[in-house]
């Protein structure tokens, strides 16, 4: 018996698959340089604590002019519509993660869904892109597009070493934080990137190990113990 549904849903080639994979502990779904490789969804199960846990891994959305778009897209609104959670991110606000929620099919079937939503914050404001916005910002822009009510935003916490910082300092680059943390939302901060070569990124094991406590933290039934 399955006690409920995750989707990922996102752009291609942003490691979808990649967080799928660790999450199920092995290599089911392809992770491959060109994008639109995950064309049908994908289905694994996993336990946490009492709960049998169902991740759907979707192909990416924003492939127009390629083989397989249009049946790609209609894979993403069932995985939605399935759905008992829905990850936002990871990846740039307005070239990554909104490109696929204005897709008008793709939000219709996310306003319509009551799972919960659930978004990961950029670590970093990215030059010509998000100058000085803070996290805030960021949900301000999902919902002025996209009209979208989220119940939480996950942002990461980390120490992030003065070298690092000063050398996107030199980018124009600076930390995302929250002006206020008094928000109708809830503000999960976990521990969440890796710095590989001076580059500050995500790292998919930390998301995915923390992913459990989020759904605790936002009171998602599928946490219950």
């Amino acid at each position: 018996m399955i006690d409920g549904v995750i989707a990922i849903v996102g752009r291609p080639n942003v490691g979808k698959s990649s967080l799928f994979n660790r999450i199920m502990g092995d290599r089911i779904s392809i992770v491959h340089e060109e994008a639109g490789v995950t064309r049908d969804r994908i289905y694994g199960k996993t336990k946490w604590l009492t709960k049998d846990l169902r991740f759907i891994d979707t192909g990416g959305i924003q492939i127009e002019g390629q083989p397989f778009a249009q049946e790609i897209k209609m894979q993403v609104d069932v995985a939605i519509e399935e759905a008992d959670v829905i990850l936002l991110g990871i990846g740039s606000l307005y070239t990554s993660i909104l490109p696929n929620l204005i897709v008008p099919e793709i939000n219709k079937a996310i306003l319509k869904s009551e799972a919960k939503k659930i978004y990961y914050c950029n670590a970093m404001s990215q030059p010509g892109e998000t100058n000085g916005y803070s996290a805030e910002d960021h949900v301000d822009a999902l919902l002025m597009h996209c009209h979208l009510k989220l119940d939480a935003v996950v942002i990461a916490n980390d120490n992030i070493p003065d070298s690092t910082l000063d050398r996107y300092k030199e980018e124009g680059s600076y930390p995302i934080y929250f002006k206020s943390k008094d928000q109708d939302y809830l503000i999960i901060e976990q521990n969440l990137i890796e710095i590989e070569n001076d580059r500050i990124r995500h790292n998919p094991l930390k998301v995915s190990e923390g992913i459990y406590e989020v759904l605790e933290l936002v009171g998602c039934p599928l946490a219950v113990k």
